[in-house]
């Protein structure tokens, strides 16, 4: 009866062993928790929503979740390039769009880029920016940042505007 018994020494250490590689993963999911958010590039415009990338694991964090997550909540940002420094940091490398043009509309401008995203919303004349102009004006709240201007005579004119500057570059 006592040779179909497993070993004694085996029924003491695999609830050794077992518990030993809970604590070992419960660790290893603790150190490797977001804490630290670097933003690289000279544009130092601070970006919302970071906050939502923080107490995730690093591990299980990919490209194309932070890049959602950024871009949602930053729309003059283009894309998002990130690196993993473990065991706690991630590093942020945004490219933004770039003011394009503005739109004059009833009560203020929208200052847009080449193709026709809506970067933000003034009441004041933008200056080093060339206007675009449409037949009639657009109505200033319906549009907020984010927000593409999809009138065929806008895109047909921002489009040859940046032809234009293309030119001279």
């Amino acid at each position: 009866f006592g040779r179909y018994l497993p070993n004694s020494k085996l029924l003491l250490f695999t609830p050794l062993i077992a518990v030993s590689l809970f604590i070992g993963l419960i660790f290893g999911y603790q150190t490797t928790l977001v804490k630290t958010i670097v933003v690289e590039g000279k544009d130092k415009t601070p970006l919302v929503g970071l906050d939502a990338l923080k107490r995730k694991n690093l591990l299980l964090l990919t490209q194309q979740e932070i890049s959602d997550i950024v871009t949602e909540q930053n729309p003059s940002i283009k894309s998002v390039t990130m690196t993993k420094v473990y065991p706690d940091m991630v590093v942020i490398s945004p490219r933004w769009y770039t003011q394009h043009a503005y739109i004059p509309t009833g009560s203020g401008f929208l200052i847009v880029a080449a193709d026709g995203r809506v970067l933000q919303k003034t009441r004041d004349i933008p200056s080093g920016l060339v206007p675009v102009s449409y037949y009639q004006k657009l109505n200033y709240d319906v549009y907020q940042s984010g927000q593409i201007v999809d009138y065929t005579d806008i895109k047909a004119g921002l489009s040859a505007l940046k032809s234009a500057r293309d030119l001279g570059d």
